[in-house]
């Protein structure tokens, strides 16, 4: 049959050439899927061996995100604060928490990222770290840990030891007044995410800047929230004093 539609194709006005016609669009079109076919498995060939080669690369390197900020609210107080996670929507736009009852190692729970871009990332993640009233930290649990891996932290440490640190931490200072050299009474509150895997230099160039300030924001609202709540107990307690000498 095409051997027959060879010899009548030549002819443009015979009715007969309609048979090649359509025989030569199909091949036409089974030459262009084959093609298509062929440029998908290249790109899958690249897209692997870029992660082959990241992870190559890549391997046993990380990537950090810290960000910090004083307060002289005490330390149970803004641990407190933190480690109620369900009421973090309460007084910080950046981070809302969902999970059932009270943080617990091992627990999973779901955070919604409200970045600073108007951009909104939702994560599956598991807490691995509670030290009362230290340190929590928790890791992403969406993709394979090879792939990608993070792991944030929060801590409240003692900070401002000298004169010099004052001076040093000025502009990260929310809610608190200059120390003396040598006081104490001043507390670091660090946002601290590290990450790993090929696709953490990915992760790092899309967000870095935006999840740094993400945490920044977190930081103020709770050295804020805290300092509000003992604020409340002062106020509290010296109208109770007030209505027990009347």
């Amino acid at each position: 049959h095409v051997h027959g539609c060879l010899l009548l194709c030549p002819f443009p006005s015979d009715e007969r050439r309609k048979p090649c016609k359509q025989i030569s669009d199909r091949q036409s079109r089974i030459s262009q899927l084959r093609m298509s076919y062929k440029v998908v498995y290249a790109a899958i060939a690249v897209a692997f061996g870029a992660a082959l080669t990241g992870m190559i690369l890549n391997e046993g390197r990380e990537w950090k995100i810290e960000t910090n900020t004083t307060t002289n609210a005490s330390k149970k107080t803004v641990w407190a604060t933190l480690f109620h996670m369900k009421r973090w929507k309460d007084w910080n736009d950046v981070f809302h928490i969902d999970l059932d009852g009270e943080p617990e190692l091992e627990k999973e729970i779901r955070i919604t990222c409200h970045w600073p871009n108007n951009s909104t990332d939702t994560a599956r993640e598991k807490i691995t770290l509670i030290d009362p009233p230290h340190k929590m930290c928790w890791e992403y649990q969406e993709v394979p840990t090879w792939l990608l891996s993070t792991s944030r932290c929060i801590t409240i440490t003692d900070e401002v030891n000298s004169r010099d640190d004052a001076q040093e931490n000025a502009s990260e200072v929310t809610h608190s007044k200059p120390s003396a050299a040598g006081a104490t009474g001043i507390l670091k509150i660090s946002n601290i995410e590290i990450f790993g895997g090929p696709l953490a230099p990915i992760v790092m160039a899309l967000k870095g800047f935006v999840i740094k300030d993400g945490f920044r924001l977190f930081g103020e609202a709770l050295a804020a929230k805290a300092r509000s709540v003992e604020i409340d107990s002062i106020m509290t307690t010296a109208h109770e004093a007030l209505e027990a000498r009347a």
